[in-house]
């Protein structure tokens, strides 16, 4: 039995039985607990300030590289083998990065709020300078990644633009008192704030992401319950 096959009936095996024919998956980086702290606690904060909004749940908090859509089991193991390539071939080790300021990408139903990403240097990278920002790790690996998923007919055409970051809420609109002066206005007090509480706790920088794996995730509704992600694979780099 050649390499492939037996890698991907150990994958199946793992599956289960309720191993579906096609799922909607995506490639993810996934916070440890203290990050996951950390967005929980900007998503409490920024909840009274909303009259509408739904949060994201702590269990589904991630960082998408890549959205892979509907795959059956046959392009499902391309995909991990592309993850397998990428954390290879981009050589980034382990990478460290530091949550950075509130944002939000306006709808016509209620933004989606988010918090992006600083960079934080860590060793481990063989293929790059140990002092490259998380950052430029992180654009790195997806580039690596989505040149491969391109390349195992994964994925139709090239990724996008990558601006990294972890939705907290969907679907939210300010309370009225603060609705006339705007989402602009009130993101930039919550970010004078977020960094106001940083210093006040003596912290040195904010708080930092340690990521040492990507992790194929199955986005669905259990029982036709509530959107749950589920991880399915998880790579090391």
């Amino acid at each position: 039995m050649d390499e492939a096959k037996s890698r991907r009936m150990e994958h199946e095996a793992e599956m289960g039985v309720g191993y579906a024919k096609s799922r909607r998956l995506f490639v993810a980086l996934l916070p440890d607990e203290s990050a996951r702290d950390e967005l929980v606690a900007t998503q409490r904060a920024l909840l009274p300030h909303f009259d509408h909004g739904r949060l994201t749940s702590r269990e589904n908090l991630h960082l998408t590289l890549a959205f892979l859509g509907k795959l059956d089991a046959s392009h499902e193991e391309r995909a991990l083998a592309a993850m397998r390539f990428a954390a290879h071939d981009a050589h980034v080790g382990k990478i460290c990065l530091e949550l950075g300021d509130i944002g939000c990408f306006e709808k016509r139903r209620g933004s989606i709020v988010w918090r992006g990403l600083r960079g934080e240097s860590e060793p481990g990278g063989a293929s790059i300078p140990e002092t490259q920002p998380g950052h430029e790790r992180l654009l790195l690996l997806r580039g690596v990644l989505g040149a491969q998923l391109l390349r195992e007919g994964v994925i139709d055409e090239p990724l996008h633009h990558f601006s990294p970051h972890m939705t907290l809420a969907r679907g939210c609109r300010l309370r009225k008192e603060e609705r006339e002066a705007g989402m602009d206005a009130f993101l930039a007090q919550a970010n004078e704030q977020l960094a106001a509480h940083e210093v006040a706790t003596a912290r040195s920088g904010a708080a930092r992401m340690r990521v040492g794996a990507m992790s194929l995730m199955w986005s669905h509704h259990p029982d036709g319950g509530a959107l749950t992600y589920t991880e399915v694979a998880r790579v090391s780099l």
